[in-house]
């Protein structure tokens, strides 16, 4: 069912259409008028309907999630609202129509669908999935937050291996939430897929060199033609300004070669 579909079903089972009864309650209806600033007092079946919502609108403050969900007039997840709409001119008056819109857990969930989506092809580790930018603290907290914000679009993490990788699965976990593409590589496995006789050489060297954002760890000592297979990549992204973060036990001056050329611009973190 498209979301049109959707909403139109749920519209008949909300039950609108064209009220003609004038409200039984004058004084009420002159409140409603106020309250939704109203050029005309709202028929009894608007007021009805508004007196719905507002019932259905304090169950929607003690939700606890969409299992939950209380509000029987509509889809799991979607609350009734109420739109004012001025049709131009004060003969025409004011018309209250009855819509849906997404609640704020639907909203939630539909983020998180997308973020593991995401997390299935980015090849993060799944023991630090649920670790964001709130555990780091100083220098390692302003780094990330620089690349977060857009400020730096490259970091080289000097560090252990163990630390390094929780840092470098925040950064990923970060990004996902904001909705990009991440590609989480292990130096030595993606030089295996990078051998001239390996079969993905050519898709996997075009996957890392466009993925929006490409996270390197465990970089260390290389033979040549290892050295220039990094650096194609480096080099690839480093011209097209596209995030990319490295790790290494090595500080960049140590780094000789191709990497250690493309590395040169890099921010610099130690992590001890």
């Amino acid at each position: 069912m498209s979301k049109a579909e959707g909403l139109e079903e749920i519209l008949k089972r909300l039950g609108i259409a064209e009220a003609t009864e004038e409200a039984n309650d004058e004084d009420k209806s002159r409140r409603y008028a106020e309250e939704y600033h109203l050029l005309r007092a709202p028929s009894a079946y608007e007021i009805g309907r508004i007196e719905e919502i507002k019932k259905s609108e304090k169950n929607c403050e003690k939700c606890e999630g969409l299992r939950e969900c209380q509000y029987s007039g509509g889809d799991r997840g979607l609350e009734a609202v109420i739109i004012v709409n001025d049709l131009g001119g004060r003969l025409s008056g004011n018309r209250l129509y009855f819509g849906v819109k997404e609640c704020r857990y639907l909203v939630e969930e539909e983020e998180i669908r997308k973020v593991e989506a995401l997390r299935a092809t980015s090849g993060l580790p799944e023991k630090h999935k649920q670790k964001r930018k709130y555990e780091l603290t100083g220098e390692e907290r302003e780094a990330v937050n620089r690349l977060l914000r857009g400020e730096s679009k490259r970091l080289y993490i000097n560090g252990p291996y163990r630390k390094s990788e929780e840092v470098l699965s925040i950064i990923g976990n970060e990004y996902l939430v904001l909705g990009l593409k991440v590609r989480y590589e292990n130096a030595l496995e993606l030089l295996s897929e990078l051998r001239v006789t390996s079969p993905r050489y050519h898709e996997k060297m075009e996957e890392v060199k466009r993925v929006e954002v490409l996270i390197i760890e465990g970089l260390r000592e290389m033979s040549r033609y290892n050295d220039e297979q990094i650096g194609i990549i480096l080099n690839h992204r480093n011209r097209r300004g596209k995030r990319t973060i490295v790790n290494g036990a090595m500080k960049v001056v140590e780094i000789g070669g191709m990497i250690g050329e493309q590395l040169e611009n890099y921010e610099e973190m130690r992590i001890k």
